[in-house]
């Protein structure tokens, strides 16, 4: 019997508001199939920044091999151009967000099956009330109904894609919420070698961009033209490795990527590193024998 897709959001909505959000989706759920959703854990994303919601992205996207939909929800363009929706080829994978540079990434490493923009949506639900579903046609009289609660025109993540993505789950035809467009629409990611994309819990530091440099070589990092520390490039237990000491080594992220880690202590916190900052190498040694 086919599974219904675990739905994935990926947000820099991190307080209250991704409850709100939980709600609206679960609400939806139940009235369309009288049964709750699976939706993971947040995964949650430096507030404002694309390049990490890209990151997340992708990243999440290695890792997922039974059904699903990854809601990325990262807005903070001035400009609104669109939202879009799209499954990979061969995957069973269906991604919904804004078209500001979220789905870049994907796009450089996958072909989609399908790719839609978003046509212009009502809220499914307000109040706790539901409007009406995903998939069908709003009520006539939905304009009024907003304006007299007009703060759903000024946030759609909860009470519009939320409930798409619950949706698309449930299998409602992706049809039914746009129309085509080609892969050259989708917004190319800004991004640079050396630009820090994640860093976790530990304080290691992800790094869009491999290293030339050979396996044992020692590498000056610089940010903004200074040294900010010496690593070793490696390819071994990083904890084998002295305390304090800096490493580099191939990222165990999507590929073409390095990471920065301080053994046994934070290299983020150390360094003063933040998400976006953008780092440079330099080999000062050979590979060590």
């Amino acid at each position: 019997m086919k599974t219904h897709r675990i739905i994935q959001v990926i947000s820099d909505i991190s307080d209250v508001s991704y409850n709100e959000m939980y709600a609206v989706m679960q609400s939806i759920a139940q009235s369309m199939s009288k049964k709750l959703i699976d939706i993971a854990p947040l995964a949650s994303v430096k507030e404002l920044s694309i390049t990490h919601g890209a990151f997340i992205t992708r990243l999440l996207t290695k890792h997922f091999s039974c059904p699903a939909v990854i809601f990325t929800n990262v807005a903070p363009h001035p400009i609104f151009k669109d939202d879009l929706i799209c499954k990979l080829k061969d995957r069973d994978i269906i991604y919904i967000g804004s078209n500001n540079g979220i789905f870049g990434w994907l796009a450089n490493d996958f072909e989609f099956e399908y790719l839609i923009r978003v046509k212009k949506l009502y809220p499914f639900i307000v109040d706790g009330k539901i409007i009406y579903l995903p998939g069908q046609n709003p009520p006539k009289d939905i304009e009024k109904i907003l304006n007299t609660n007009p703060a759903y025109k000024t946030f759609s993540a909860h009470v519009i894609y939320g409930a798409i993505a619950t949706a698309l789950a449930l299998d409602v035809d992706y049809k039914k919420f746009g129309d085509n467009i080609s892969k050259d629409k989708i917004v190319p990611l800004n991004i640079k070698n050396g630009e820090i994309v994640h860093i976790d819990n530990y304080g290691n530091v992800k790094i869009y961009g491999a290293l030339t440099s050979k396996i044992g070589a020692h590498i000056e990092v610089y940010l903004k033209n200074k040294c900010i520390a010496e690593a070793k490039y490696i390819n071994d237990r990083m904890m084998s490795h002295d305390t304090d000491s800096f490493v580099l080594y191939p990222s165990t992220s999507p590929p073409g990527m390095v990471d920065l880690a301080m053994v046994r202590n934070n290299a983020a916190a150390h360094l003063g590193l933040n998400i976006n900052d953008v780092l440079s190498f330099k080999t000062v040694s050979r590979a060590s024998k």
